[in-house]
């Protein structure tokens, strides 16, 4: 496949996941050597922003998650001392209140710095029980 049918195959396949899913977290990822329109993790969570799909941004671990809650304000200080990668300013059109995972920013803020798993899993588990509530489905 050419780089064109990569880009167009990876995005077909992120728009169907997010049509079979009800939310998205992310965690990681790479930033170069990527194959597609922009990181695939940095489309996924375009994509559930752009939708309104809850999203939780785990950026402790770096990596483009770390990159994504920088570039929506999640981070103390908005730094760009990470590579730019293609797609990345569509991003800086979006604040943490777009998320709509039911956490506070301070919350969001503390999931986007944590290298704690248990800390991450215990705000994942408290934005999804007050969706979840929200939405009638607890």
């Amino acid at each position: 496949p050419t780089e064109e049918d990569w880009c167009h195959g990876l995005t077909a396949m992120r728009h169907h996941m997010l049509s079979n899913t009800d939310v998205r977290i992310v965690l990681g990822g790479r930033v170069d050597g990527y194959k597609g329109t922009m990181p695939g993790i940095a489309e996924e969570a375009l994509l559930s922003l752009q939708a309104k799909q809850p999203l939780f941004v785990i950026g402790g671990y770096g990596g483009c998650a770390r990159d994504i809650a920088n570039s929506i304000g999640l981070l103390e200080e908005r730094t760009f001392k990470h590579c730019e990668w293609r797609g990345q300013e569509a991003l800086y059109e979006y604040a943490p209140k777009d998320l709509n995972n039911g956490l506070t920013f301070k919350d969001n803020s503390t999931l986007a710095n944590t290298p704690h798993i248990d800390q991450a899993i215990t705000l994942i588990l408290r934005g999804l029980l007050k969706i979840g509530v929200s939405r009638g489905r607890i």
